[in-house]
């Protein structure tokens, strides 16, 4: 007597054929960790979403400046102006004076430093949570991590940004940062998106 696999009927099949990868290679995505090929990020000419090409990403940058340079200049005025009420609130008899008081500059490098982050914060929160400052939003293109697609994580988000201004202080760094999109493959990345592991996308 023969069970119902036995050799009156079709043996069934316990896996896929001999030579076949399992689980089988994902298209147009990434390949799962720990099979196979290392993962590649589902971004190029011919599949995935589209490269921001070199232009829009200048004009985000053109747009972005224009905001963040008022942002720190608002926020220097009323710091600034905040720091000196303050200091003749602390010492009203050395601002009636010739030299300033030492609490005056004090409070001005606070000042400076809180403007200098909210620069930082324009740049880092928006890019962390949507992957887009308003430049980029108002051009249409956005920052994304080649391991997830998704918006860098805080960490990548605020490397991106320090990269980015570090090459700013250099001399020809920003240039150099700002050029580098123009010969970078496959990516078309900057400087600052090599250190944040990100690229940048339309969407």
């Amino acid at each position: 007597m023969h069970d119902s696999y036995g050799s009156y009927g079709p043996q069934p099949q316990m896996g896929p054929p001999a030579g076949t990868p399992y689980p089988p290679p994902a298209t147009g995505g990434y390949q799962p960790v720990g099979y196979g090929s290392p993962q590649q990020p589902p971004y190029g000419p011919a599949q995935g979403p589209e490269l921001a090409t070199w232009g829009l990403r200048l004009g985000a940058y053109i747009i972005d400046a224009i905001v963040s340079v008022i942002l720190v200049y608002a926020l220097m005025f009323v710091t600034t102006l905040g720091a000196t009420g303050l200091s003749f609130a602390i010492d009203p008899t050395g601002m009636d004076s010739d030299t300033l008081p030492p609490v005056f500059f004090v409070l001005l490098v606070v000042a400076i430093g809180l403007s200098l982050f909210g620069q930082f914060c324009y740049f880092w929160l928006p890019t962390m949570r949507w992957g887009k400052t308003l430049g980029k939003a108002a051009v249409g293109i956005r920052a994304v991590s080649l391991a997830t697609g998704q918006p860098p994580s805080a960490g990548a988000a605020a490397l991106r940004y320090l990269v980015f201004a570090g090459m700013a202080c250099i001399p020809f760094g920003g240039l150099l940062d700002g050029l580098w999109p123009l010969w970078d493959q496959p990516y078309q990345q900057a400087i600052h998106d090599k250190a944040g592991k990100t690229c940048v996308i339309r969407g």
